[in-house]
């Protein structure tokens, strides 16, 4: 039986190797111009900080002026904090290697000024298109116009750089949802991407209004508009294999990091980071997953090192074939990124390792007693809700309004809905994900850079990993620090009586309303009448009736 690690462990830095020793892959990454998009998001700030570790020259980021804060602000607030430590000790000036391209992935061209434009032709050599609208409820147009046509914009600009050497693209293990089994290959795609792109192009108002009444019966049978234009987006790169070298990446559900930079980081609540706190707060108690399912679940330290381990291998094969002199046309190596196959872990182990983890470390800010429920009836899943979920959010809610509070509950629970609803799907289908091809690229690694660039998920233990992430998630999203347990631990206690005693009478309610229903129906009096003749069977066998 695997050991958790102690509270003490989870601050510790864990380094990997020698810093300046250049091994045949950070020797490939030294004095690269790279071009990323999704820099600014959750894995691109870990993209950001492996490769500034890595000494390229410069890092050229697609972003634009959000929420009132300019490119440059944007910059400085995200790549600051503790996952950027080993970075800084590094380098202490490794801003002055990154720079933001103002754009917009929706636009044509990315709507990259013309100067922006030839700065990335004449510089980059490495392009790692991590950006996506990962909705899995928005509108198709958004998502072609997004996903699908943004990417054939950042391929059509890589094929104009004089220096490029190898080009990524990120896509998603779900790509191809609608099987079971998944090959790290490509298979057919639904439509030629190159004409659903002229039909979002073409869409007006009202034909983009028919088109969502039309969507669900057009993305059939994938499960959402995500993974529908995943799967199209694809095929697309899959007709730029033979212009410059590509390689495809595709990670299953993404969480915190497991140990590089930091153990468990995370800065978002999407997926199942979202659900997890949803369930350590006490907020959501039904789980409509099969619990004996295995959760081809990821850390995200690994997703990156996987990628910059596939560009490296890509561009060795590739000068390999040109110093050979012998031109082999085939489609882009595609790479999966799972743990399904070599490390496996049941929905029912997560949902019930992190519930014993939630009840010994509860949230600072825990709202009720932690207590899931896994349904997989959908009848019984949405009369429960209106008992777990929506009564108690209700009462909860105008408790709080007398009260004065601004807090409402019924937001978070609707917030929470919508998560269930999308992550569902990917919780009832038992996936297994083939991996040889990122097996073959782990063999050629050598030991240092395997050590550098953990890519091995072979290398996770499970119940560690658990309570590391549960710190990750207390830490870096609930903004608490670990020394406040005791205090945490005392609400957790009141909380659980007060969570009985509303147990007593939610039950004592349904007791009421059966037993009035019964006797409507007569019920009782058919039961005792049946008792009272079994009772007289018991005592004269021999009585004839």
């Amino acid at each position: 039986m695997e050991t958790i690690a102690p509270e003490s462990e989870f601050n510790k830095i864990i380094e990997n190797g020698d810093e300046n020793k250049l091994t045949p892959m950070r020797l490939f990454f030294k004095d690269k111009s790279v071009f990323l998009t999704g820099g600014l998001g959750f894995l691109g700030q870990l993209y950001v900080e492996k490769l500034l570790r890595c000494d390229v020259k410069h890092i050229y980021l697609l972003g634009r002026p959000k929420k009132g804060k300019s490119t440059e602000e944007r910059l400085k607030n995200t790549f600051t904090g503790s996952h950027f430590m080993k970075l800084y000790n590094h380098d202490p000036h490794y801003l002055k290697r990154v720079s933001i391209i103002e754009g917009d992935m929706g636009s044509l061209n990315m709507g990259i000024s013309e100067s922006d434009e030839k700065e990335l032709i004449e510089n980059v050599q490495i392009v790692i298109h991590a950006a996506a609208d990962v909705r899995f409820d928005e509108k198709l147009k958004t998502l072609l116009m997004i996903n699908l046509r943004g990417t054939r914009e950042i391929l059509e600009l890589t094929m104009k750089m004089k220096q490029i050497q190898v080009f990524t693209f990120i896509s998603t293990a779900f790509s191809h949802c609608v099987r079971t089994y998944i090959e790290e290959k490509f298979y057919d795609s639904p439509l030629d991407p190159d004409i659903m792109i002229r039909l979002g192009e073409q869409l007006n108002d009202k034909s983009t209004k028919d088109l969502e009444v039309l969507t669900e019966r057009i993305i059939k049978p994938w499960p959402n508009t995500y993974t529908y234009t995943k799967s199209l987006t694809e095929e697309l790169v899959r007709h730029y294999g033979n212009k410059f070298p590509i390689c495809i990446m595709r990670p299953s559900i993404v969480i915190s990091t497991h140990e590089d930079p930091v153990p468990a980081w995370c800065n978002n609540i999407y997926g199942l980071n979202g659900i997890l706190v949803a369930c350590g707060l006490g907020v959501l108690r039904l789980l409509p997953i099969k619990e004996n399912n295995v959760g081809d679940v990821v850390c995200a330290d690994f997703v990156i090192n996987s990628t910059l381990a596939a560009l490296w291998a890509t561009h060795e094969e590739h000068e390999q074939a040109k110093a050979s002199k012998v031109k082999v046309e085939k489609d882009p190596e595609i790479y999966n990124v799972c743990t399904s196959t070599d490390r496996p872990v049941t929905w029912g182990t997560i949902a019930e390792s992190m519930g014993n983890l939630f009840r010994q470390y509860p949230a600072k800010r825990v709202l009720w007693k932690h207590c899931h429920n896994i349904v997989n009836n959908q009848f019984m899943f949405t009369y429960l809700t209106i008992w777990y979920h929506v009564i108690p959010g209700l009462i909860t809610d105008l408790a709080l309004k007398i009260g004065k509070k601004d807090l409402r509950v019924m937001p978070i629970y609707r917030k929470v809905q919508r998560f269930m609803v999308a992550l569902s799907f990917f919780m009832k289908v038992d996936w297994r994900f083939d991996t040889t091809n990122m097996k073959r690229v782990i063999q050629k690694m050598t030991p240092e850079d395997r050590e550098f660039f953990p890519s091995d998920v072979r290398r996770y233990s499970w119940s560690t990993f658990l309570y590391n992430y549960l710190s990750g998630l207390k830490v870096y999203i609930g903004l608490e620090s670990l020394d406040d347990g005791e205090k945490a631990k005392a609400k957790y206690k009141r909380l659980e009586m007060l969570h009985y005693l509303v147990l007593f009478f939610y039950y004592g309610i349904h007791i009421f309303i059966f037993t009035m229903i019964a006797l409507k129906l007569g019920v009782t009096t058919y039961l005792k009448n049946s008792l009272i003749e079994n009772y007289e069977f018991l005592k004269n066998p021999q009585l004839e009736y």
